[in-house]
Protein backbone atom coordinates (compact mmCIF):
# COMPACT_ATOMS: atom_id res chain seq x y z
CA UNK A 1 0.00 0.00 0.00
CA UNK A 2 3.22 2.42 1.02
CA UNK A 3 4.52 1.61 -2.57
CA UNK A 4 0.94 2.73 -4.17
CA UNK A 5 0.98 5.89 -2.19
CA UNK A 6 4.30 6.64 -3.09
CA UNK A 7 3.67 6.15 -6.91
CA UNK A 8 0.40 8.10 -7.05
CA UNK A 9 2.29 10.52 -5.16
CA UNK A 10 4.92 10.84 -7.81
CA UNK A 11 2.35 11.16 -10.25
CA UNK A 12 0.04 13.57 -8.57
CA UNK A 13 2.66 16.41 -8.07
CA UNK A 14 4.28 16.95 -11.74
CA UNK A 15 0.55 16.65 -13.07
CA UNK A 16 -1.05 18.93 -10.84
CA UNK A 17 1.96 21.66 -11.94
CA UNK A 18 1.31 20.63 -15.84
CA UNK A 19 -2.53 21.21 -15.11
CA UNK A 20 -1.65 24.76 -13.14
CA UNK A 21 1.09 26.00 -16.08
CA UNK A 22 -1.71 25.47 -18.62
CA UNK A 23 -4.51 26.59 -17.00
CA UNK A 24 -2.87 29.67 -16.47
CA UNK A 25 -1.75 30.05 -20.12
CA UNK A 26 -5.06 29.91 -21.33
CA UNK A 27 -6.88 31.76 -18.73
CA UNK A 28 -3.63 34.82 -19.72
CA UNK A 29 -3.61 34.29 -23.50
CA UNK A 30 -7.68 34.63 -23.45
CA UNK A 31 -7.34 37.48 -21.08
CA UNK A 32 -4.75 39.16 -23.26
CA UNK A 33 -6.37 39.13 -26.44
CA UNK A 34 -3.52 36.59 -27.89
CA UNK A 35 -4.35 34.06 -30.02
CA UNK A 36 -2.45 30.98 -30.29
CA UNK A 37 -1.13 28.75 -32.72
CA UNK A 38 -0.45 25.23 -32.80
CA UNK A 39 -1.84 23.52 -29.60
CA UNK A 40 -3.50 21.12 -32.13
CA UNK A 41 -0.59 19.83 -33.23
CA UNK A 42 0.82 19.50 -29.39
CA UNK A 43 -2.73 17.62 -28.55
CA UNK A 44 -2.07 15.26 -31.44
CA UNK A 45 1.42 14.36 -30.49
CA UNK A 46 -0.16 13.96 -26.69
CA UNK A 47 -3.10 12.19 -27.86
CA UNK A 48 -0.48 9.32 -29.55
CA UNK A 49 1.83 9.22 -26.95
CA UNK A 50 -0.88 8.51 -24.42
CA UNK A 51 -2.43 6.03 -27.05
CA UNK A 52 1.39 4.36 -26.73
CA UNK A 53 1.27 4.56 -22.70
CA UNK A 54 -2.40 2.52 -23.14
CA UNK A 55 -0.68 -0.40 -25.18
CA UNK A 56 2.37 -0.64 -23.26
CA UNK A 57 0.45 -0.65 -19.90
CA UNK A 58 -1.72 -3.51 -21.42
CA UNK A 59 1.58 -5.75 -21.85
CA UNK A 60 2.96 -7.90 -19.44
CA UNK A 61 6.16 -5.94 -18.17
CA UNK A 62 5.22 -3.18 -20.65
CA UNK A 63 5.14 -0.80 -16.71
CA UNK A 64 8.92 0.55 -17.93
CA UNK A 65 8.14 1.13 -21.40
CA UNK A 66 4.79 3.17 -20.61
CA UNK A 67 6.37 4.96 -18.12
CA UNK A 68 9.08 6.14 -20.91
CA UNK A 69 6.13 7.19 -23.06
CA UNK A 70 4.21 8.96 -20.28
CA UNK A 71 8.01 10.78 -19.35
CA UNK A 72 7.77 12.00 -22.86
CA UNK A 73 4.57 13.38 -22.82
CA UNK A 74 4.46 15.11 -19.56
CA UNK A 75 7.96 16.28 -20.45
CA UNK A 76 6.58 18.25 -23.71
CA UNK A 77 3.62 19.26 -21.96
CA UNK A 78 5.79 21.01 -19.57
CA UNK A 79 8.05 22.41 -22.01
CA UNK A 80 5.62 24.20 -23.98
CA UNK A 81 3.53 25.05 -21.37
CA UNK A 82 6.17 27.12 -19.74
CA UNK A 83 7.17 28.32 -22.72
CA UNK A 84 4.46 30.01 -23.92
CA UNK A 85 4.04 31.01 -20.45
CA UNK A 86 7.08 33.09 -20.51
CA UNK A 87 5.69 34.81 -23.82
CA UNK A 88 2.82 36.06 -22.08
CA UNK A 89 5.02 37.28 -19.31
CA UNK A 90 7.09 39.06 -21.70
CA UNK A 91 4.03 41.28 -22.72
CA UNK A 92 3.70 42.47 -19.00
CA UNK A 93 6.37 45.05 -20.35
CA UNK A 94 8.16 45.50 -16.85
CA UNK A 95 11.51 47.85 -17.42
CA UNK A 96 14.42 45.72 -18.42
CA UNK A 97 16.23 44.81 -15.24
CA UNK A 98 19.91 44.43 -16.74
CA UNK A 99 21.54 47.77 -15.32
CA UNK A 100 20.63 46.40 -11.71
CA UNK A 101 21.93 43.23 -13.25
CA UNK A 102 24.94 44.27 -14.14
CA UNK A 103 25.28 46.46 -10.89
CA UNK A 104 24.60 43.70 -9.21
CA UNK A 105 27.36 41.73 -10.85
CA UNK A 106 29.93 44.02 -10.10
CA UNK A 107 29.21 44.46 -6.42
CA UNK A 108 30.34 40.66 -6.67
CA UNK A 109 33.19 41.55 -8.16
CA UNK A 110 32.33 40.23 -11.29
CA UNK A 111 32.83 41.28 -14.91
CA UNK A 112 31.11 39.81 -17.51
CA UNK A 113 32.61 41.63 -20.38
CA UNK A 114 35.96 40.54 -19.24
CA UNK A 115 35.35 37.11 -18.83
CA UNK A 116 33.40 36.78 -22.08
CA UNK A 117 36.67 37.64 -23.97
CA UNK A 118 38.95 35.75 -21.90
CA UNK A 119 36.68 32.84 -23.31
CA UNK A 120 36.56 34.19 -26.73
CA UNK A 121 40.52 34.25 -26.71
CA UNK A 122 41.37 30.76 -25.53
CA UNK A 123 39.92 28.54 -28.53
CA UNK A 124 39.96 25.52 -26.45
CA UNK A 125 37.82 26.59 -23.64
CA UNK A 126 35.35 28.31 -25.89
CA UNK A 127 34.89 25.12 -27.72
CA UNK A 128 34.66 23.33 -24.55
CA UNK A 129 31.71 25.71 -22.41
CA UNK A 130 30.22 25.36 -26.31
CA UNK A 131 29.51 21.91 -26.49
CA UNK A 132 28.31 21.62 -22.43
CA UNK A 133 26.11 24.49 -22.87
CA UNK A 134 24.35 22.17 -25.65
CA UNK A 135 24.16 19.05 -23.50
CA UNK A 136 21.28 20.77 -21.46
CA UNK A 137 18.19 19.03 -23.71
CA UNK A 138 20.42 15.94 -24.37
CA UNK A 139 20.91 15.04 -21.28
CA UNK A 140 17.23 15.71 -20.68
CA UNK A 141 16.03 13.63 -23.09
CA UNK A 142 18.61 10.71 -22.05
CA UNK A 143 17.60 10.58 -18.19
CA UNK A 144 13.75 10.57 -19.75
CA UNK A 145 14.79 7.53 -21.55
CA UNK A 146 17.58 5.89 -19.70
CA UNK A 147 15.71 6.25 -16.09
CA UNK A 148 12.25 4.55 -17.05
CA UNK A 149 13.80 1.66 -18.91
CA UNK A 150 16.47 0.90 -16.31
CA UNK A 151 13.94 0.38 -13.53
CA UNK A 152 13.91 3.76 -12.25
CA UNK A 153 10.51 5.06 -12.73
CA UNK A 154 9.66 6.61 -9.73
CA UNK A 155 13.06 8.77 -10.31
CA UNK A 156 12.17 9.40 -13.39
CA UNK A 157 8.60 11.44 -12.31
CA UNK A 158 10.45 12.63 -9.63
CA UNK A 159 12.75 14.79 -12.39
CA UNK A 160 9.41 15.69 -14.16
CA UNK A 161 8.31 16.94 -10.46
CA UNK A 162 11.20 18.89 -10.25
CA UNK A 163 10.97 20.40 -14.02
CA UNK A 164 7.45 21.44 -13.51
CA UNK A 165 7.73 22.98 -10.20
CA UNK A 166 11.48 24.69 -10.61
CA UNK A 167 9.46 26.64 -13.87
CA UNK A 168 6.99 28.08 -11.11
CA UNK A 169 9.44 30.58 -9.52
CA UNK A 170 11.70 31.10 -12.81
CA UNK A 171 8.36 32.14 -14.99
CA UNK A 172 7.60 34.53 -11.86
CA UNK A 173 11.08 36.67 -11.30
CA UNK A 174 11.17 36.58 -15.61
CA UNK A 175 8.09 38.51 -15.17
CA UNK A 176 9.10 40.88 -12.73
CA UNK A 177 12.53 41.15 -13.86
CA UNK A 178 12.34 40.58 -17.68
CA UNK A 179 16.52 41.02 -19.12
CA UNK A 180 17.82 41.39 -22.33
CA UNK A 181 21.34 39.86 -22.04
CA UNK A 182 25.03 40.72 -21.39
CA UNK A 183 25.21 39.76 -24.78
CA UNK A 184 22.48 42.94 -25.52
CA UNK A 185 23.56 45.34 -22.75
CA UNK A 186 27.50 45.30 -22.99
CA UNK A 187 27.00 45.40 -26.97
CA UNK A 188 29.47 42.34 -26.79
CA UNK A 189 29.36 41.31 -30.06
CA UNK A 190 28.68 44.63 -32.87
CA UNK A 191 26.23 43.73 -35.11
CA UNK A 192 25.39 40.41 -33.70
CA UNK A 193 21.23 40.19 -33.13
CA UNK A 194 20.25 37.82 -30.05
CA UNK A 195 17.38 35.28 -31.63
CA UNK A 196 15.71 35.93 -28.29
CA UNK A 197 15.20 40.08 -28.70
CA UNK A 198 13.35 40.05 -31.44
CA UNK A 199 10.70 38.44 -29.92
CA UNK A 200 10.65 39.91 -26.56
CA UNK A 201 10.65 43.34 -28.08
CA UNK A 202 7.55 42.68 -30.08
CA UNK A 203 5.68 41.17 -27.24
CA UNK A 204 6.53 44.07 -25.22
CA UNK A 205 5.55 46.47 -27.91
CA UNK A 206 2.32 44.67 -28.29
CA UNK A 207 3.40 44.01 -31.93
CA UNK A 208 2.86 39.95 -31.54
CA UNK A 209 -0.51 39.35 -31.61
CA UNK A 210 -0.77 35.71 -32.45
CA UNK A 211 1.79 32.93 -30.63
CA UNK A 212 2.98 29.93 -32.94
CA UNK A 213 4.05 27.08 -30.10
CA UNK A 214 5.78 25.82 -32.90
CA UNK A 215 8.28 29.04 -33.54
CA UNK A 216 8.76 29.98 -29.70
CA UNK A 217 11.96 31.07 -28.16
CA UNK A 218 13.37 30.83 -24.68
CA UNK A 219 13.26 33.85 -23.59
CA UNK A 220 14.51 33.79 -19.90
CA UNK A 221 17.72 35.46 -18.77
CA UNK A 222 17.28 35.84 -14.98
CA UNK A 223 17.24 33.52 -13.47
CA UNK A 224 19.24 31.53 -15.45
CA UNK A 225 17.20 28.17 -16.10
CA UNK A 226 20.80 26.17 -17.61
CA UNK A 227 21.80 27.09 -14.25
CA UNK A 228 18.88 25.08 -12.81
CA UNK A 229 18.72 21.82 -14.66
CA UNK A 230 22.34 21.65 -14.37
CA UNK A 231 21.76 21.68 -10.71
CA UNK A 232 18.72 18.77 -10.53
CA UNK A 233 20.43 17.08 -13.33
CA UNK A 234 23.24 15.97 -10.70
CA UNK A 235 20.90 15.55 -7.72
CA UNK A 236 18.78 13.27 -9.76
CA UNK A 237 21.82 11.20 -10.58
CA UNK A 238 22.52 11.01 -7.33
CA UNK A 239 23.39 7.29 -5.86
CA UNK A 240 23.97 5.86 -9.62
CA UNK A 241 27.57 5.35 -11.16
CA UNK A 242 26.97 8.31 -13.50
CA UNK A 243 27.01 10.66 -10.73
CA UNK A 244 30.38 11.78 -11.09
CA UNK A 245 30.15 12.11 -14.62
CA UNK A 246 27.18 13.59 -14.31
CA UNK A 247 28.72 16.80 -11.90
CA UNK A 248 31.37 17.24 -14.19
CA UNK A 249 29.23 17.97 -17.57
CA UNK A 250 27.20 19.83 -15.83
CA UNK A 251 29.15 21.78 -13.66
CA UNK A 252 30.76 22.79 -17.05
CA UNK A 253 27.19 23.47 -18.28
CA UNK A 254 26.89 25.62 -15.17
CA UNK A 255 29.83 27.77 -15.83
CA UNK A 256 29.03 28.14 -20.07
CA UNK A 257 26.01 29.73 -19.12
CA UNK A 258 27.75 32.55 -18.43
CA UNK A 259 29.93 33.07 -21.69
CA UNK A 260 27.60 30.99 -23.91
CA UNK A 261 23.92 31.39 -23.03
CA UNK A 262 24.48 35.16 -22.55
CA UNK A 263 23.90 34.96 -18.43
CA UNK A 264 24.63 37.43 -15.74
CA UNK A 265 26.81 35.64 -12.44
CA UNK A 266 23.50 36.64 -10.46
CA UNK A 267 20.90 35.03 -12.98
CA UNK A 268 23.34 31.75 -12.29
CA UNK A 269 22.69 32.21 -8.48
CA UNK A 270 19.54 32.88 -8.92
CA UNK A 271 19.40 29.40 -10.86
CA UNK A 272 20.90 27.40 -8.51
CA UNK A 273 18.94 28.74 -5.49
CA UNK A 274 15.53 27.80 -7.20
CA UNK A 275 17.13 24.60 -7.87
CA UNK A 276 17.61 23.79 -4.07
CA UNK A 277 14.76 25.16 -3.44
CA UNK A 278 12.39 23.07 -5.63
CA UNK A 279 14.56 19.64 -4.59
CA UNK A 280 13.10 20.76 -0.65
CA UNK A 281 9.71 21.47 -2.27
CA UNK A 282 9.19 18.49 -4.40
CA UNK A 283 10.39 16.32 -1.62
CA UNK A 284 8.22 17.74 1.11
CA UNK A 285 5.37 17.87 -1.65
CA UNK A 286 5.62 14.06 -2.60
CA UNK A 287 5.96 13.00 1.34
CA UNK A 288 3.16 14.88 1.98
CA UNK A 289 0.60 13.63 -0.93
CA UNK A 290 1.71 9.88 -0.35
CA UNK A 291 1.70 10.46 3.84
CA UNK A 292 4.76 8.54 4.44
CA UNK A 293 8.68 9.31 4.47
CA UNK A 294 10.97 10.14 2.03
CA UNK A 295 10.15 8.49 -1.80
CA UNK A 296 11.26 5.88 -3.20
CA UNK A 297 13.43 6.52 -6.48
CA UNK A 298 13.61 2.90 -7.56
CA UNK A 299 10.77 0.70 -9.53
CA UNK A 300 7.40 1.87 -9.19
Amino acid sequence: MLKLNRTVAAIVVPCAAVAAIWGADLAWAAQSGLRLVGIGYLAIALLLLAGNFAFYRRRDAGDRSAALVSGYAMFFAIASGTALMSYLAATLDRPLADPWLARADAALGFHWLDWFHFVRAHHLLHGLLATAYATMFPQVLLCLFALPLSGMVMRNRELLALFAVSMVPTLILFALFPAACPWVYFDAQPGFVAVHMIDLQALRSGAFPVLDLQRIHGLVTFPSYHAAVAVLLVYIARGTRFVFLSAVVNGLMLLSALSEGGHYLVDLIAGVAIALGTILVVRRAMRWVSGSGVPAHGAA
